[in-house]
């Protein structure tokens, strides 16, 4: 028996985004269900559609940027947003180095990938394509550090 898909609210909703999701994601928590945004910041308020329902959170894109983090920069890559290899290009390096001390300490990176990650921020090499590990997934972080 087939499953329907679950509805999810049609127009532009607005939030404030609390956290970043290991992915990249703005995390935001609308009538108590967390909604994980894509190119949203901490501290941001966003102005996003959902793209997608869950049974325990949804998904939403941001249309646009109601209150910008102060963290929050133009992105260096030309293809940031298009090729999804930079997620985080949008976050200042300095912040970008935070968010990968977190990912460590919490087993999400491993320790040799979070110090390669960090010393391509800090400008020391750049990544054009380099395999790291996110607990048992390993994803293409081609393009990372192109600032």
């Amino acid at each position: 028996m087939r499953r329907r898909a679950r509805r999810y609210p049609e127009g532009e909703h607005e939030a404030e985004i609390l956290d970043l999701a290991e992915d990249g994601r703005g995390i935001a928590r609308i009538d108590g269900k967390v909604v994980f945004i894509a190119d949203a910041l901490p501290s941001e308020r966003v102005v996003f559609r959902y793209v997608a329902a869950g049974k325990s959170f949804d998904e939403g894109q941001t249309l646009r940027v109601a209150s910008a983090s102060p963290d929050r920069v133009t992105p260096g890559c030309p293809h940031f947003g298009v090729c999804g290899g930079c997620a985080l290009q949008h976050l200042a390096p300095e912040a970008q180095v935070r968010f990968i001390s977190r990912l460590e300490e919490y087993g999400e990176l491993s320790a040799s990938a979070a110090a390669e990650l960090v010393a391509a921020l800090r400008g020391r090499d750049i990544l054009l394509s380099t395999a790291f590990e996110i607990g048992e997934i390993t994803q293409d972080a081609k393009h990372l550090a192109v600032l």
